[in-house]
Order: C-alpha cells, then structure tokens, then sequence
C-alpha cells in the first residue's frame, strides 16, 4: 500500500482544537512510514484560500499534497477520476463521512476505507438533548411546543445514529477515541480500535505558590465549550468569588471575545455584564497554551453534555496543571477522583473541589504528579504510536 487520501473538512491546526492534533499525529505517523499523502478539504468555502493557510505549509514540508481549489473542482469529481489510484481513503468524522462516504464506496473502489469517528456524533448529540431536557424541566419551560421540538429532535438523533453505525459497520476500519466508545459499537456487533488523542507533554514549571488564577480551555466554535463557560460564569463562579473575591477566570480559546461570547445565549447583556464585572479574563486564541498554564493553579472542564475523550482535559494533564472536572468530562477519561483530577457532581462540588485544590498544597502536588502518570499510561505519543502499528499491522500491510 502506498497511496493514502484523507478527507477532512479543513486543514488541521493543532494550535485550534484536540481534532486537529489527532488528525495531524496520523498524517506525521504516515509520512513517517514513506506512504504517499494527499489531503483534501471538503468544505469547499475554505478550498479557496487554503494555500495561504500557513497551516497548509506545515502539510506541505512534510510531503502532504493538499487538493483544493482552483486546481480541484469538487470532491466527486476527483474521486470519480482518480478515486481508483487509492490504495487507503480515511474519511475523518461523521460530517465528512455523511456526504462522502458513498461516493468514496463507488469511486475508490481499489481502496480499504477507514473511518475515524473523532467522537461519536449521535452519542454527543444524545447528550445534548438530555441537557436540553433537564435545562427546560428546571426552568418549567417544559411545554407542548417544548414536546414537538424534542420529539423533532430525537427523529433527528436516531437518523444520525442510524447513519453512523452504517458508515462504521461499512468501513474497512473503524477507529474511536475511547473504550467506552468501543464498547458501545461492540453492542451493534461492530468492531473498532481505540486510537487515542495523543498531546505533546510539556510540563509547566511554576510551582503552587507562584500560580494563581483559574483557566479553561476551548474553542468557541464546539458548542459544548462556550455554554460550558456561560454555565460556569453564571452558576459556579460567582460562588467561588464569595470566599475569594481575588481569584481570576481565564478563558482561553479560538472564537471566544467578549463581543462574540454571549451571541445567541438568550442573555447577551446579563453575560457581558458579568464578563466585564466579575474577574473574567477572555484571553481568546494563543497560539502556545504553556504560558497561560504556567501562570495559573487549576483547570477546569464544566461541561453540560459531550462524549468521547476530553481534548481539554488531556491538555490539561499534558502540561501538569491539576483540574476540578465534573462527570460529563470525565466520563471517557479513565481518571480517578482525588487522585489524579477532582470531579464533581453538581455545582456546590464544584465550587468546593476548585477552592479546596487552589488552597491546599499537599493536594496540588498530588494531583500534579499522578495527572502526569496518567497521561502517560493513556494518552501519550507512545500509546498512540502504539495502537497505530497494531492497526496498520492488522489491516494494512
């Protein structure tokens, strides 16, 4: 095998999001191995202005040949005409998957199709509408219309799942990034490997006496995050404010500034009162996280709903900063509470687990040292490495 095509729908910038980084571990790990590389982007609105991406450049120094436009007319099209030349086709999550796996089937018919889920879509999708639920009982907002909406939205979610488990009962390959994943596609008698997102590690040096602050993580553009951070500011915060009125929030993260941040909440002045008012600082995007991580003392993944592993929280435990996390987020992660990360179940823990690791010592150290043990057994370069060799040994060679 030597020619591998990999669909995804822009170019990865793994300063941007943990799907990027994934997806650029795989593109090194099979330059690496001298298989010939083409990318192409199937968002055709991005295609245009793709070589300017200077993440475009990074593809091309390692050997990557990117398709775009004007050169590539659509996606069909240049599977129909060189669709055979392929001996792997990688289809990167379910969005792609949706509008190209078929057309993959029909033209790349030489090909073994591998399927990366990045999350499974109908599981986080389940997720939300059971936060949704409980949001609207909690409010009484539970209605008739309320009803018909939701009834909408589930129809939608099975279709979906129902479409998933096809593309991965179909593929050659099926890959998750967790074994809760795994273990639920083995339920619809569909067999997968776990392939991990894996993060560079790069411990920051500052001791506890010498951070302050609390930080989050995330894009702006995956819904989880930014109603995570109007969760947070909203219920959580001002609590931790009531015992220490010094204690600042980072929100760090592509997307996120005050104008942006309460677009489509349904509160966008009660939000942007409280960003401006209430120890809130929106750092945005930074292309390097070390020194924001360095200066501060605990992380925090507040998350309403979500599956799959937790990019964040792997950054977190990356780079040795301690973090209070609630179940959503640490569903997935293999961790355990008060060993290596502190989770809680409702926001009064929350509050108790964020103040109670920001001011004891001996349990900072703690968590640091054994978040760092975890991250190696789980999600380190090693283990990724690892789990890519049996896969391609397996399937591929």
């Amino acid at each position: 095998m030597k020619n591998i095509l990999i669909l995804d729908e822009v170019t990865p910038d793994p300063t941007r999001d943990a799907g990027s980084i994934d997806l650029m571990n795989k593109i090194i790990y099979l330059t690496n191995k001298n298989y010939a590389v083409q990318f192409l982007p199937t968002v055709e609105n991005f295609s245009y202005q793709i070589n300017k991406n200077p993440y475009t450049k990074n593809l091309l120094k390692l050997g990557v040949k990117v398709l775009c436009r004007p050169k590539i007319i659509s996606v069909e099209i240049f599977l129909k005409n060189y669709g055979s030349l392929f001996d792997l086709v990688i289809i990167n999550r379910h969005s792609v998957a949706t509008n190209y796996f078929n057309i993959c089937k029909k033209y790349c018919q030489n090909a073994k199709l591998w399927f990366h889920t990045v999350d499974l879509h109908f599981l986080r999708l389940d997720s939300q509408s059971v936060w949704g639920k409980r949001k609207f009982l909690k409010q009484k907002f539970f209605s008739s219309i309320f009803n018909i909406k939701r009834i909408k939205k589930k129809f939608k979610i099975n279709k979906i799942k129902k479409e998933e488990l096809k593309f991965c009962s179909l593929s050659d390959v099926t890959t998750v990034v967790s074994p809760v994943e795994k273990k639920i596609l083995k339920k619809y008698n569909i067999n997968s490997y776990e392939l991990t997102i894996a993060h560079k590690k790069n411990v920051t040096k500052k001791k506890f006496e010498s951070r302050k602050d609390i930080v989050f993580i995330g894009t702006m553009f995956h819904p989880p995050n930014k109603i995570a951070m109007i969760y947070f500011i909203k219920n959580i915060f001002p609590k931790i404010l009531n015992y220490n009125s010094k204690i600042n929030l980072k929100i760090v993260g592509s997307g996120f500034s005050k104008e942006t941040f309460a677009i489509g909440t349904g509160f966008s002045s009660e939000i942007i009162k409280l960003l401006e008012f209430q120890n809130v600082h929106v750092v945005g995007y930074v292309k390097d996280v070390y020194n924001v991580l360095n200066e501060c003392r605990v992380a925090i993944a507040p998350l309403n709903f979500g599956k799959g592993i937790n990019g964040k929280v792997c950054n977190y435990l990356s780079h040795g900063i301690p973090s209070v996390i609630n179940e959503v987020a640490a569903e997935c992660m293999r961790l355990k509470h008060l060993n290596d990360c502190l989770t809680a179940k409702n926001e009064d823990q929350f509050v108790k687990h964020i103040l109670r690791l920001y001011n004891s010592k001996s349990l900072w150290n703690k968590i640091r040292k054994n978040g760092l043990i975890a991250f190696d057994k789980h999600f380190s370069k090693d283990i990724f490495l690892s789990q890519l060799d049996k896969i391609f040994l397996k399937n591929f060679i």
